[in-house]
């Protein structure tokens, strides 16, 4: 084997590597919103379930924290997806590279084995953070279903809702 093969062969099962953990680009990540009516209290008796104050409140949370959750992750994904970025520039980099390298140049194959071994390492690192990035995009999902069944089409009285926001904010303070 010459003192390219094993870098080609590390390089080309890197890309693999990397090729395989890519985040997912179907994750349904998002945000809760209520999509039910808002009623009149006394207005007209309501023809559907009306979602307690209380019910009300705790759906007001989930919200908040659904919809929180949904922030860190996509600041989350931003920097996977610039950390895969660095992973193709660096890849780009190598195929360029490897058809002028000098086979008879052993200070330039090193140079260009440390490139191969720096594009492994990023791949490593990126690997080490998509798994559990994955694992927190199916937890939101899991809340935006719970959300979705508990809350977002339900009804719910217009003033209850105002009630529960304004405690919030007075809680916040």
């Amino acid at each position: 084997m010459d003192a390219l093969a094993r870098p080609g062969l590390i390089l080309g099962l890197t890309a693999i590597l990397l090729a395989l953990s890519a985040p997912d680009a179907d994750a349904r990540r998002g945000r809760a919103r209520f999509s039910g009516r808002g009623l009149v209290r006394g207005s007209v008796p309501p023809t559907v379930p009306v979602l307690s104050r209380e019910q009300l409140r705790e759906c007001v949370a989930l919200q908040t924290e659904v919809n929180r959750s949904a922030d860190a992750l996509d600041r989350e994904e931003a920097a996977l997806k610039e950390h895969a970025e660095q992973v193709r520039q660096l890849r780009a980099e190598l195929d360029r590279e490897m058809a002028t390298v000098d086979r008879s140049n052993r200070p330039a194959i090193d140079a260009f084995n440390k490139k191969v071994e720096r594009h492994r390492a990023l791949v490593r690192q990126y690997n080490l953070r998509r798994e559990p990035f994955q694992a927190r995009a199916d937890a939101q999902n899991q809340q935006i279903d719970t959300f979705n069944a508990r809350c977002a089409a339900q009804a719910y009285y217009e003033s209850d809702m105002q009630s529960v926001l304004a405690d919030l904010t007075r809680v916040a303070k």
